[in-house]
Order: C-alpha cells, then structure tokens, then sequence
C-alpha cells in the first residue's frame, strides 16, 4: 500500500517569464542537461548525439562530443565515468575523459530507461515505459527491480535516502527511502502536470513539466508540507534542468533550446526574512555570522550540504550562537532559517 505524507500543490508566481534567455538553439529533440565543470552536456534525442557548450563563452555554440549513439535519454557523470542511457533499452559507460572510445555496456534489454543515479555499488535507472525503478549491480552485471507500478517515472534524483522521482503520469513527485528493504513510495508534492525533468541541489529539487507552456518549480524538501513554487512558466515543453553559477538552464525540447533563468532560485524566502536575515561573509573560509535574528521566534536552523544530508541542526534560539561559532570545511552548503514570520533559506559557499 502507498504511503501519503503529503497531498497538495501550492502554485506560487516567483519570478517574470523575461529573465529567460536562449543559450544555444537549433538543438536536435534536446532531452537532458547536465552541467561539468562550466560546460554543459545536452543528450540529443532524435539528433543521436551528445553535445557540449562552454557556458562561460560570449556566444556560446553545441560541439558534438558524441555522435551515432542511438537515441540518448540521459547523462551520468560519477567521477571517472559517463553513464548514458539510450532509448533501445541499454545504459553504457566511457570515461570521462575519453567519451569516444572505451564504451562499455552496462545493462541491455531495459524497457526505455530515462535517468540514473548511482548509490554506493548500485546504478539506480527509472524505466519510462517499463513502469519502474530499477538498478544494476556494477560489479556483477546483475539488474533487479526495486519498486515497480509506477506510470511512467521520468528522472531520478537523490538527496539523503531519498531517491526522488518525476512521476510523469502520476502529475506528481514521488519518492522512497532506499535503505529500506522493502520501499514504500510516498506522495511529495501532487497537481503537477507531467513532470519530467528533475535536479536537486541541496534540499531543493527543481522540477519541469514536459507539456506545451510548460513551468518549471522549485520544491523545498526540507519543509515538513512541501509546496511547489513555479519560477518559470510558458516554456515549450522544458525537459532536462540543471544549475550553475547561481542561474538555472534548461532545454526546451519542443523548441531545441538550451535556456537559461536568471534568478533567485535557491534563496526564495519570504520576503520580510530576505530583507531583514543577512549571512556574511559570504562566500567564506570557513565561518560566517547570521545578522537580523533578534526578535524573532527560531523553530530551528539547518545547515544542509549538497547531497541533502543534514549537517548540523538547531531546534531553538538558544543555539543560536552555535551557528555563529560552527565551522565548515570547503563546499557548497544551504542555510535554512525557519520562524513564525516565515522561513529564509541561503546557499553559502566556503572555500
């Protein structure tokens, strides 16, 4: 039986549709996204190839990296290694330094697998079609399901335990803890329409839907009631999502564009905390302060990292001065405040 911890969809106007641009166009049934370094990779459906886009050039144009790949769906990136996954039912590997030689099949005979994660030993797919989320053994080749039912799973994402999915056909987020022997998906946010594409960074997940005027949301995971907040509307069918240096970039595949928002995506707070909360310096070495929490009510502060795992916590107003004083090694991290006045969130950066 399906667990339901959370039941509805909060639809919040953010940000104004004309802070998006177009990155590179002409692109071929682009699918995904991922982001290396400052280069983006897009997986060309129907083109057949994987591209690249140095994000940090004037005018930025897609190299093909890899071509005769017979429909990309997705893109891996785990250290040395690219996983792909295509749409004949087969997921490779390359090395990431070499993505044309040196490809290795890692599991065949999958029924439209559309997104990977990988966990510790295991490669973690969802299979469109196939109607599940699967994995695949790296060392022994074996493949065995680990929650199957679903209608039709788009992409996967893991913060903490928790593998996230865009449940296309459910117009919903989904998720299961992936410790547990035997997974129990639970509702996280519902009323979406078709969500594809699917990216966390920290506690945050941001979410497209793949229709015609499409919106892309942002949804705190952290938040005991999560709501999704649209950022972007009006998009021609978005798919794949990523993020870098603060903006968001998306395809359009309808429209065979790589897109970018500029825009406050991670910090979205209430709007009284973001001008009165100030976390300085920022980015830092290693410690920073947190100014404008006098006179107000603390239910607790988090300090996330970029997996979603919970670094340190404080539950009351007298630890307050913890904060101040805890120290962080090198990395990206995400400061959650939440008060009776509302909640502020801030991405910091130690270096």
């Amino acid at each position: 039986m399906k667990k339901t911890t959370f039941l509805f969809l909060l639809i919040i106007p953010f940000l104004s549709i004309s802070q998006v641009s177009s990155v590179v166009t002409g692109l071929s049934d682009p699918f995904d996204v991922v982001i290396q370094g400052s280069d983006a990779y897009v997986a060309e459906f129907s083109g057949n190839a994987i591209v690249r886009v140095d994000l940090t050039d004037t005018n930025p144009t897609a190299e093909d990296v890899i071509t005769g790949i017979n429909g990309p769906t997705s893109l891996l990136f785990d250290g040395d290694d690219v996983y792909i996954s295509q749409v004949g039912g087969v997921i490779t590997r390359r090395d990431a330094s070499d993505l044309i030689s040196n490809q290795v099949t890692i599991a065949s005979g999958l029924v439209t697998p559309v997104s990977m994660v990988r966990i510790d030993n295991d490669l973690y797919f969802s299979e469109f079609q196939g109607g599940r989320i699967g994995r695949v053994d790296l060392t022994t080749g074996a493949v065995s399901t680990v929650i199957n039912g679903l209608n039709f799973p788009e992409q996967i994402v893991l913060i903490g335990d928790e593998l996230f999915i865009a449940h296309a056909g459910a117009n919903r987020v989904s998720k299961f803890n992936v410790t547990e022997t035997t997974p129990v998906l639970e509702d996280v946010v519902t009323g979406l329409n078709n969500p594809a594409g699917i990216h966390a960074e920290g506690s945050i997940l941001l979410v497209t839907e793949f229709v015609t005027n499409g919106s892309i949301f942002r949804i705190d995971t952290s938040e005991t009631s999560p709501t999704a907040i649209e950022l972007v509307s009006n998009q021609n069918n978005p798919f794949g999502v990523s993020f870098y240096n603060d903006d968001l970039y998306f395809v359009q595949n309808g429209a065979g564009i790589l897109s970018r928002f500029q825009g406050n995506v991670l910090s979205v707070s209430d709007q009284i905390l973001a001008n009165t909360i100030t976390v300085f310096p920022n980015p830092n070495q290693g410690q920073f302060s947190i100014k404008g929490l006098q006179g107000k009510t603390i239910n607790d502060i988090a300090i996330i990292d970029v997996t979603g795992r919970i670094v340190k916590q404080y539950r009351s107003q007298d630890n307050i001065q913890n904060v101040l004083e805890h120290t962080l090694s090198s990395g990206t991290y995400f400061l959650t405040i939440n008060t009776l006045e509302g909640r502020f969130t801030e991405r910091i950066i130690i270096q």
